[in-house]
């Protein structure tokens, strides 16, 4: 189920123009990973999965004004396709080079009958 959302998101994204995939290895920036949920489960009559995703926009460096460019255009992108809550900014470290990055919090619930 979650495995299956998280493709779904990084098909949304892909089609919006995000450069997206699940697995880093495969990251070409400009472009965003989906990496793993934080789940909260809701038990109940019908129970509920609340996956929290940080969905990692990050920029070829340095980290000057041509690469914050680019990480506002991904995310305001990103926040225009999918449940974007909020936006972080970090570094992304791939292989020994360091990115600039927003961490984007990406919120899925879905019900589990």
């Amino acid at each position: 189920m979650l495995a299956e959302i998280a493709d779904e998101l990084a098909e949304a994204l892909n089609t919006a123009g995000v450069n997206t995939t699940t697995d880093i290895r495969n990251l070409r920036p400009p472009g965003a990973v989906i990496g793993p949920p934080r789940v909260r489960v809701i038990r109940g009559p019908n129970m509920l999965v609340e996956a929290t995703w940080t969905v990692t926009v990050a920029a070829p460096g340095p980290g000057n004004l041509d690469a914050l460019k680019a990480l506002l255009t991904l995310a305001e992108t990103a926040t225009r396709t999918v449940n974007v809550t909020d936006w972080t900014p970090t570094v992304l470290t791939v292989g020994g080079a360091e990115l600039p990055a927003l961490d984007l919090t990406v919120i899925t619930t879905v019900r589990d009958d």
